[in-house]
């Protein structure tokens, strides 16, 4: 578990127990936000098939509020999700420049004591994450519009 923490790999802000920049607790605020209002159009939705029975089916009306309810529950959990991994990737981030900050700070100790001053010291890991990161989020971003291409298909 410790290991995934350090990594980032199953990384989620719920999950943080640390401070968030003013930024992310706003992005924080808004994905609390937009959940709630996806939980309360469920729960209408929900309400409003209740009423519908073999012998009541439901009114042009009725059937036009699930319809557009389903259309913008859709679109805000896709907000949520991208900024779900933004706020995932900000605190990423912040938490490997802090990493980062330590470990140079212990590397320039150490380094004065030796003298050195050379850069093979320093991992190309962020350089691979930093990819891996853009690589994701095309494919992702691929994905999302293959999604709605389909959607708008059927």
């Amino acid at each position: 578990r410790r290991k995934e923490h350090e990594t980032g790999i199953g990384f989620d802000w719920r999950d943080h127990r640390g401070d968030f920049s003013e930024k992310q607790g706003k992005l924080r605020e808004n994905i609390q936000k937009k959940d709630t209002k996806v939980a309360n159009m469920r729960l209408e939705v929900e309400r409003i098939k209740a009423k519908e029975t073999a012998d009541t089916p439901l009114t042009q009306g009725q059937q036009t509020t699930v319809s557009r309810n389903e259309q913008v529950m859709e679109k805000l959990e896709e907000e949520i999700e991208e900024m779900d991994e933004a706020l995932n990737d900000s605190l990423r981030e912040s938490m490997g420049a802090k990493r980062a900050n330590k470990l140079a700070k212990g590397k320039s100790k150490s380094k004065a004591k030796r003298g050195g001053d050379s850069d093979s010291d320093q991992g190309s890991d962020d350089d691979d994450e930093f990819y891996d990161r853009t690589e994701s989020a095309a494919a992702r971003q691929r994905r999302k519009q293959k999604e709605r291409a389909e959607a708008k298909a059927a």
